[in-house]
């Protein structure tokens, strides 16, 4: 009992102690986003938007006289054309081993500017296929491709292969480069691998990966399918930006999604938890990278 009486007292100057504070939200300004990827010989198209609030069911529109230009090695070269979806689009088709920077301008707002490296031209490839699994009319298939090419040795290089395009059912990337890096959707339906040269560089590389089907009518012994990839080489920034979506959409628990799909959600990726993208974007967020791209169609080879 003679502990009651200042328990009492300790516990009423705590209770007295405590009040309720509602802290203000800073409020909400929208940034720039900026989707852009240069593709070598390919007319320019990139996608400019803006953040949006949580509570708000619809993206903002851009503001009025919203211009974006592009630059080449710090020389202007045109002003885009908007059109529908806020896409901008050129007619300059970009060249290898050049310097681009997209700038993003209206009036009252910051300049967005965004800059990248257009990656040293493509190497010659070879592919092809081989089957490794039984073969009927309408039996299972499997295969084993193969794609090759020299590294160029003079600086670091970084590549994506997609194999989604593939006739069969199933793919599965044993490459032990993109392995031993991680961060790779391996597994899905559409599997694509973003991977630098680490391992191999300045070397004749065979990328490998495994491919099944089953009840395949348009397979015969005689008659055999074209399979077609498509390969790019991607500046360090495209290869960045790849590796932090896999691992952003792994942190989501996304189930495997078509990346180019992800262009309307641009401003949730960029400000969502629990894995940050990657931006190289000044005054905003997004992403602006430069690539070459090929389709390769693989033969089959006894």
């Amino acid at each position: 009992m003679k502990h009651l009486f200042p328990g009492l007292l300790l516990a009423m100057f705590c209770s007295a102690c405590i009040k309720e504070v509602s802290l203000p939200h800073p409020p909400f300004e929208p940034q720039w986003v900026i989707f852009g990827e240069l593709i070598s010989g390919q007319p320019v198209r990139i996608k400019i938007g803006l953040t949006q609030h949580p509570q708000d069911s619809l993206p903002p529109a851009l503001p009025a006289q919203t211009s974006v230009s592009l630059w080449e090695d710090e020389q202007w070269v045109e002003d885009l054309s908007p059109g529908a979806e806020g896409w901008f689009e050129g007619s300059h088709r970009p060249q290898a081993n050049r310097q681009y920077r997209v700038a993003v301008n209206a009036p009252n707002w910051p300049t967005a500017i965004a800059r990248d490296q257009m990656p040293a031209p493509m190497p010659e490839t070879e592919g092809f296929y081989q089957l490794t699994g039984l073969l009927t009319s309408y039996g299972t298939a499997e295969s084993l491709s193969h794609l090759q090419w020299e590294d160029p040795e003079e600086e670091a290089n970084f590549y994506e292969i997609d194999i989604s395009l593939c006739n069969f059912d199933f793919d599965e990337i044993i490459d032990p480069a993109v392995l031993q890096e991680g961060d790779n959707d391996l597994y899905s339906c559409t599997p694509t691998a973003f991977f630098s040269d680490q391992s191999f560089e300045g070397q004749k590389y065979d990328f490998q990966w495994r491919s099944q089907c089953s009840s395949c009518p348009f397979l015969s012994p005689t008659q055999y399918p074209i399979e077609a990839i498509d390969f790019r080489v991607i500046s360090e920034v495209g290869y960045r930006y790849r590796k932090s979506l896999v691992r952003h959409l792994a942190g989501q628990q996304w189930a495997p999604v078509d990346v180019a799909s992800l262009e309307d959600w641009l401003d949730v990726l960029f400000l969502a938890e629990p894995a940050p993208l990657f931006t190289n974007v000044e005054q905003g967020v997004g992403i602006f990278m430069c690539s070459h791209k090929r389709n390769i169609l693989l033969p089959h080879r006894p």
